[in-house]
């Protein structure tokens, strides 16, 4: 009987030592960088993004680790209470979200695996925001910024590209991917036939 009390303790104890882990990398993410240097003032857009990516987080643990069908499905508690975190400080001219009157600074690739590969990208700011690059959401939560070049996979210094990222999301999705999906993943990851 000591023996198993001592592998139910260990394991107690490895749970809450992942946990913690876990936590401490959701809290620290928005400071990770990876990417080459960022242009000066993306401080708030970083953090409007990352809450977009904790907001996917707590939609997909109580969806059945599916990321939400669109940005529309985070407003509100207990997701996201303040519209204004759907915008880009810099933004000079930002979208209307569906018809909910809500204004935005962000693409969402929409619906995919929650178990897609870390380094796909999953939301970004809209092109032209910013001169020469874009904020982007990975789904290992990561927010970096990239330059355009680096999106369109003429970089090696980059995470992944565009187009990598779509080719993983197509991967992943498998058998599930109908011709209309793959249509919008096309558009969303500026894949041209």
């Amino acid at each position: 009987m000591q023996g198993s009390t001592k592998v139910l303790v260990r394991a107690i104890v490895g749970l809450a030592c992942l946990t913690v882990i876990a936590v401490a990398g959701v809290l620290l993410a928005p400071f990770v960088t990876r990417g080459g240097p960022s242009p000066p003032g993306l401080g708030n857009s970083k953090y409007y993004l990352h809450q977009i990516g904790e907001s996917m987080l707590l939609y997909s643990a109580e969806h059945d680790d599916q990321f939400p069908p669109d940005l529309a499905a985070l407003r509100g508690e207990p997701y996201i209470a303040d519209d204004d975190r759907f915008l880009d400080p810099a933004d000079e001219s930002p979208k209307q979200l569906g018809d909910t009157g809500v204004r935005y600074s962000y693409e969402y690739v929409g619906p995919i695996p929650r178990y897609a590969p870390a380094f796909v990208i999953i939301c970004y700011t809209r092109k032209g925001i910013r001169p020469d690059g874009r904020l982007v959401l990975y789904v290992d939560m990561t927010v970096e910024w990239m330059d355009e070049l680096e999106l369109a996979g003429a970089s090696d210094s980059s995470r992944t590209s565009l187009r990598a990222s779509y080719d993983a999301v197509v991967r992943a999705c498998g058998d599930r991917l109908t011709e209309e999906r793959k249509a919008e993943l096309k558009k969303f990851y500026e894949i041209e036939d």
